[in-house]
């Protein structure tokens, strides 16, 4: 694992250095460690595909004596504490969770263990030795993901087109928002064998900006009109349901009806895209040599 940041920018180094210090007044963190977008080397370098508000800071956090109830309360807590200084995605488990996941070979975990930059480790925290993933198993189960929740996302869709055929505005608002939820949920599963106790949109569009600049462009955040659009598509999971001044108009469930058509159309193509790479890897795994390391960064581009 890398433990070095030079290469961000000083304005993204000040920024961590800010969340660090949020993250150590909140919690009692065994290690915190930095993944993704902003743990490539290339990160020093404006990536104007993914909009600013999507760049965000990935990092693992793994710390003692917390249950699950308790780490979910945390991890909302530490974000928005964070959103004011720079949008993160936190991810927070106990140090034994994320040691047993190594362990057995969970490939999300896997590559933050490879390819993670450490930015905080008490005295004595350390990561178990990872198995390298099965990834025969990995595409089997990423399959599975993929099919379970892509179908739930075209089924919640259909049912929007429905309702809205028959003057249900509130109801289409809602399932449209299921839509999108469960093929983000598709994504990060296809992608990582990994899923956030989340039904927050924002944190899903966040999470899965990485996987291809696409996305970014179908629910921007560049005009007034598309914030207003996806906020209202992120309310829409409660006041649809439970707020009787909720309203919404015709005109702006066609405008979502589009761009979640193009979405969930989306979604699919790039899913299918990382099942043939997860293909690649379990053919290219026998080859590598002992000393190299079977992950996602060796043979995406080959």
């Amino acid at each position: 694992m890398k433990n070095s940041i030079k290469h961000l920018a000083p304005d993204k180094r000040r920024q961590l250095e800010e969340i660090k210090r949020i993250v150590f007044r909140l919690s009692r963190p065994e290690m915190i460690i930095l993944f993704g977008i902003f743990a490539e080397q290339q990160s020093g370098i404006d990536t104007p595909e993914v909009p600013p508000v999507l760049q965000v800071f990935d990092l693992l956090i793994t710390v003692k004596n917390f249950n699950s109830k308790e780490l979910s309360s945390l991890q909302s807590i530490i974000e928005d504490k964070c959103a004011t200084r720079a949008p993160i995605n936190l991810t927070i488990h106990s140090h034994k969770y994320i040691n047993d996941r190594l362990i057995e070979g969970n490939y999300f975990f896997y590559q933050i263990a490879q390819n993670g930059i450490l930015i905080h480790s008490n005295t004595g925290a350390e990561l178990a030795k990872p198995t390298a993933p099965d990834f025969v198993k990995a595409r089997q189960i990423a399959e599975q993901d993929f099919r379970f929740w892509s179908t739930q996302a075209i089924h919640f869709y259909e049912c929007a087109s429905t309702s809205m055929d028959h003057g249900y505005q509130r109801s289409c608002a809602f399932l449209l928002h299921q839509a999108v939820e469960q093929m983000y949920q598709a994504i990060l599963l296809t992608h990582t064998g990994y899923k956030p106790a989340t039904h927050n949109l924002n944190k899903l569009r966040r999470s899965t900006a990485k996987f291809s600049p696409k996305l970014c462009q179908i629910f921007p955040d560049s005009t007034d009109d598309d914030r207003r659009l996806f906020h209202l598509l992120v309310i829409s999971y409660i006041d649809a349901r439970y707020n009787q001044n909720f309203q919404v108009t015709e005109k702006d469930l066609i405008a979502l009806l589009d761009r979640v058509g193009h979405f969930l159309t989306l979604g699919q193509t790039i899913c299918r895209l990382h099942l043939e790479l997860l293909d690649k890897l379990d053919l290219q795994h026998e080859t590598l040599s002992e000393n190299s390391d079977p992950s996602f960064e060796n043979i995406k581009d080959k």
